[in-house]
């Protein structure tokens, strides 16, 4: 594992960080309300997000990747965020706060009423299936300690929950050989900003975890795996020189190495989604609201001048 906590990273106000690179292709035009929250289907074909595109809450939304009508699956007052598709793409598990706080809940996207998974005090949110559609991994906002946790149901047996780590944003490695989360973990002292883990998951125990990355002068936030599961895309939230808070979009090596500055601009960009294809899905706000964007990682990912001297210096080009 490459510590880069005594590095940071670099100041996105500074030199030819403000550049715009190309291969980007919007995905969503809310030119009222917002769309985020994207997530892909295992197949890269469909992308489901959250929108207040017609209405003052969110609800959810599926497009296919290749353009076309867009689906509205949910219609409710309350806020319905952050869908994640089960592996066959039926499903679409989603946190929810019609029943009076967030919840999980389930819908299928052809249709029929939303199930409630969870239904207790806590504010329950982000979930996200295993490959194989065994079990689901979310966040909970422990009430009594305030402490974010992650959990997994076993969706074959519904009212067993186990207890995984101290964290939120879990997102399950696509290898089916493998029952990995990587999510992000706020440290307990300093500013206790936000870096990047993994903990392996077995029938019976759960494993140590292991940090991948973390920063002096950022948060690393919303991971997501590369379909191989060899690489995870984040968020990093960066204060520049003049106070102003920056979202920018990285790559690393699952063992934290080859970290990749994949967008810097004057934009906020974050939430990452991989796709089979290849391109990364992102939220951004270049266009004045908040939309989706999508990014081909081989034709804009090029190593971070900083970054890339500092792996050299430790010995992993």
């Amino acid at each position: 594992m490459q510590d880069f906590q005594r590095y940071g990273f670099n100041d996105p106000t500074s030199s030819e960080a403000n550049t715009t690179r190309g291969g980007l292709r919007q995905m969503s035009f809310s030119d009222e309300g917002q769309s985020t929250d994207p997530s892909i289907d295992r197949q890269g074909q469909r992308l489901a997000f959250s929108s207040n595109r017609h209405g003052s809450t969110h609800d959810l939304y599926v497009r296919m990747i290749d353009g076309g009508t867009i689906t509205r699956v949910t219609t409710n007052p309350g806020e319905d965020v952050m869908p994640a598709f089960s592996p066959d793409g039926s499903v679409l598990a989603f946190a929810s706060d019609r029943a009076g706080n967030f919840d999980i809940w389930t819908v299928a996207i052809n249709g029929g009423a939303p199930t409630r998974l969870t239904s207790d005090s806590a504010h329950e949110y982000h979930p996200a299936f295993s490959p194989d559609g065994r079990r689901l991994a979310y966040c909970r906002t422990n009430p009594r300690t305030e402490r974010n946790e992650i959990w997994y149901i076993d969706l074959n047996q519904p009212m067993r929950r186990v207890f995984v780590e101290y964290g939120t944003m879990p997102e399950w490695s696509p290898d089916p050989a493998e029952s990995v989360l990587v999510f992000q973990q706020a440290r307990e002292r300093g500013r206790r900003s936000y870096a990047l883990w993994t903990v392996r998951i077995n029938d019976q125990s759960i494993g140590r975890p292991q940090e991948i990355i973390s920063a002096a002068n950022a948060a690393a936030i919303n991971p997501t795996w590369s379909p191989d599961a060899e690489h995870i895309a984040f968020a990093t939230v960066t204060e520049g020189r003049d106070g102003h808070e920056t979202m920018d979009l990285w790559t690393i090596k699952r063992n934290g190495t080859k970290l990749r500055h994949l967008t810097a601009d004057a934009a906020e960009e974050y939430q990452p989604c991989w796709s089979v294809d290849g391109c990364i899905y992102f939220v951004s706000t270049r266009s004045g609201n908040s939309n989706i964007w999508s990014v081909a990682d081989g034709a804009t990912a090029r190593p971070d001048n900083e970054a890339a001297r500092l792996v050299g210096a430790e010995g992993t080009p």
